[in-house]
């Protein structure tokens, strides 16, 4: 059976895509995250560091550094996570979003 073939685009800040410009590798990550959201619906979701290394073929300290600067530029927030339930993560689409906060 053949996959469903997904159309459309990603709604994607343009402060994401000049970040992710920095190599292939962070560029890939950051569309995947950014995928991941909007297949999410665009609502918090469960991701492990440990889960963001695996998935984008790096290691868990270059994910962390990819999540702590995506933080910092205001692009995803970071709920902590704990020993029984990984962290949650809160990407922001874009402009519609940043709208919603003068």
């Amino acid at each position: 059976m053949k996959a469903p073939q997904r159309r459309g685009y990603i709604q994607m800040p343009r402060t994401a895509l000049d970040y992710g410009m920095r190599t292939p590798e962070v560029l890939a990550a950051v569309v995947n995250l950014y995928m991941l959201a909007d297949s999410n619906r665009w609502e918090p979701f469960e991701a492990s560091q440990r889960f963001l290394a695996a998935r984008w073929g790096l290691s868990k300290g270059r994910a962390e550094r990819i999540i702590r600067d995506l933080q910092g530029l205001d692009l995803i927030a970071v709920e902590p996570g704990s020993r029984d339930a990984p962290q949650r993560l809160n990407v922001h689409r874009g402009a519609d979003q940043l709208l919603d906060h003068p």
